[in-house]
């Protein structure tokens, strides 16, 4: 795989991993507190007990619901934003190999048209000396 397709790849893959995780913020922004809602009815039908009071079993507060949820969103961000900070680094440190094995390449292309052309001239010297 040449390096222009690579450097594609890298680049098609960082616009994708961005877009996740913007999809993931919008995601946990406006549909995160609809779920929390669905949650908290599911969890409020379930302690109802048939015949007894409603409310009779004990349920988990909101506020450890609440804090639970604000638990898994910093995770989820940290988690998140650890892996694009990984992505960024490995992109520009690949980038800077890429880079520096380009000069290295161009440093041996000019030696090799240097050591030909070296070769020319002692050719040139050795049929000159032939023909006299």
């Amino acid at each position: 795989m040449n390096a222009n397709r690579l450097a594609l790849f890298r680049n098609v893959f960082g616009i994708i991993f961005f877009l996740s995780l913007l999809g993931l913020l919008v995601t946990l922004v406006v549909i995160g507190p609809i779920i929390g809602n669905v949650f908290s009815s599911i969890n409020s039908s379930l302690s109802e007990v048939p015949g007894g009071e409603p409310g009779s079993v004990p349920s988990q507060p909101l506020d450890q619901e609440a804090d639970a949820t604000a638990i898994a969103f910093v995770t989820t961000f940290v988690t998140a934003g650890s892996s694009f900070i990984g992505f960024v680094s490995t992109l520009v440190l690949g980038w800077r190999r890429d880079k520096r094995e380009a000069s290295l390449a161009e440093l041996e292309r000019k030696r090799l048209e240097i050591e030909l052309e070296k070769q020319r001239i002692e050719l040139d010297e050795m049929r000159k000396t032939k023909n006299r």
